[in-house]
């Protein structure tokens, strides 16, 4: 949470907020409040906080506890004068990540590893079961072919299954 602060308030000071602006996030902070969820961004003259929130229930609940959040801050930060709280979604603010994107599909087996799946999985009586382990061994000797290291690095002494 407080490297979520520090990035913040590095931002703001760097685009030019009040010192009563940081104040504020401070308070908020040190109020429980989630620097990565709810944020600060702009105090106006008249008074008016607008909290910057990840997304619209986080502005609902923000929004449904204002007025205390208010007179908490008014008791915390007494030198600044706040009249009221607005809440806005506005997540670009708070440098909330994209979605990523979806993990790479995995290799598809080769007959050679196929091959020997079909070898590791021989012993087995059940049919059905020889061909579930034999397609899963086939899937994973491919994966172990994409990242060869980090299998063998899980395995006890490296061993090699085939």
């Amino acid at each position: 949470m407080a490297d979520a602060l520090g990035a913040w308030m590095r931002r703001a000071r760097s685009a030019g907020a009040s010192d009563d602006l940081v104040r504020m996030a401070e308070a908020m902070v040190a109020m429980g409040e989630s620097p990565e969820r709810v944020v600060p961004i702009r105090l106006s003259r008249a008074g008016v906080l607008t909290v910057a929130c990840a997304g619209a229930s986080e502005a609902q609940a923000f929004a449904a506890r204002a007025e205390d959040l208010r007179d908490a801050l008014r008791r915390r930060v007494p030198e600044v004068s706040l009249r009221s709280i607005r809440p806005v979604v506005a997540d670009h603010v708070l440098g909330v990540e994209p979605p990523r994107p979806p993990p790479p599909r995995p290799p598809t087996p080769t007959d050679e590893e196929i091959a020997r799946a079909g070898r590791i999985a021989e012993s087995v009586g059940d049919p059905r079961l020889r061909e579930l382990i034999a397609r899963a061994a086939a899937a994973r000797l491919a994966l172990e072919r994409r990242d060869p290291a980090s299998d063998r690095e899980k395995r006890p002494g490296g061993a090699d299954p085939g």
